[in-house]
């Protein structure tokens, strides 16, 4: 039988499954920061937030409970798509073009 902890942590893990499925797919352009070691003069981090020797960012600490914040050093342009669900327009993503 499941408890009431149970389920209250299954419809928690089905709503952030759900809502990260919806976010992703909200548009056509996919937004995926990786390597965040090349780019860590473009953000700026407070508090607990690093970026570790993998190029990791880390937003929180594990031995004091502590929150760290990331920002991206200029603002992202969004555009607003058929559904008026906000999406990421022409982001520079650093890639080289030869």
């Amino acid at each position: 039988m499941f408890n009431q902890t149970m389920v209250s942590q299954a419809t928690v893990f089905q709503f952030v499954l759900f809502t990260s499925y919806f976010s992703l797919h909200c548009c056509g352009e996919n937004f995926i920061f990786n390597g965040f070691k090349q780019a860590s003069n473009l953000l700026s981090l407070d508090d607990a937030a690093k970026i570790t020797k993998g190029g990791l960012l880390q937003l929180t600490n594990d031995t004091i409970p502590m929150l760290g914040h990331a920002f991206f050093s200029s603002p992202i342009p969004m555009i607003k798509t058929n559904n008026n669900m906000p999406c990421v327009n022409g982001l520079p993503t650093g890639r080289k073009v030869n």
